[in-house]
């Protein structure tokens, strides 16, 4: 299953204009998580 023409960038910034953001807030979060677990013993250089 294929897309027969290119999608257009306004199509998507519409679908992401209507998007609820919380679903990207909780991707996020996860992600960090992750990330927290990967790195716990790095020193990132943060400080």
């Amino acid at each position: 299953m294929g897309f027969r023409e290119p999608i257009r960038r306004s199509t998507l910034a519409d679908v992401n204009e209507s998007r609820d953001w919380r679903i990207h807030a909780d991707f996020a979060q996860r992600l960090i998580g992750q990330a927290r677990a990967l790195y716990a013993g790095e020193d990132l250089g943060l400080e």
